[in-house]
């Protein structure tokens, strides 16, 4: 969990050959790019590295829907008591007009509904993939430290991919990203098979 000043450097450090003195790109470009090295790398695990998971108890609207966290990004679990509920689209239960005790639910934009429609106030369980927050001077990557690189690599990635005449080092940073990630997929998203591995550069 690294703060903005550390990633801001690393990042840097990837584009030396190209900005040796730190004077092509602003600390306030390089910042937006790290957060967008941060999202990739969100984006790239699915939202499912184990800092993106979270949960939360979502109140139900009789005969309405509900807001979902403003951190969600996708669905795990949703369990209304000790019964777990199955997903459908909303298309399928459009105009629906029964009654009763949860059985399915859909998300649609911010919001989660049920089926059939809840006829009185209640709550569900929500196990869910969250949207990190942005890093800033005053809140820290909520990642490891140990995807500091890959969010540098990222970065450089994002900051030399705007620049035609970079296209090349944007390219190799691209591939450089992809080699950084592997390890990190294998330690910290197949952890649940038994086995262990040794994450190697």
């Amino acid at each position: 969990m690294s703060s903005l000043s550390t990633l801001r450097d690393l990042a840097r450090q990837e584009m030396k050959n190209m900005d040796p003195n730190g004077r092509v790109w602003s600390d306030s470009q390089v910042d937006a790019a790290v957060n967008d090295g941060q999202r990739r790398v969100q984006l790239s695990g699915n939202y499912a590295w184990p800092a993106n998971s979270a949960s939360a108890t979502v109140t139900q609207v009789p005969r309405g829907e509900s807001d979902l966290p403003a951190d969600f990004a996708r669905v795990r679990v949703v369990k209304y008591g000790a019964s777990k509920l199955d997903r459908v689209e909303k298309d399928d239960v459009f105009g629906e007009t029964a009654s009763g005790l949860p059985a399915y639910y859909y998300v649609d934009g911010g919001k989660m509904g049920f089926s059939p429609l809840p006829s009185m106030a209640g709550s569900v369980s929500l196990l869910y993939w969250k949207a990190l927050p942005t890093i800033t001077d005053l809140v820290d990557c909520s990642l490891p430290s140990d995807f500091d690189r890959a969010i540098a690599k990222a970065a450089a990635y994002y900051l030399l991919a705007g620049t035609p005449r970079y296209a090349q080092a944007a390219a190799g940073k691209l591939a450089e990203y992809n080699l950084e990630l592997a390890p990190l997929t294998i330690r910290y998203r197949f952890t649940d098979d038994g086995y262990s591995f040794t994450a190697t550069r």
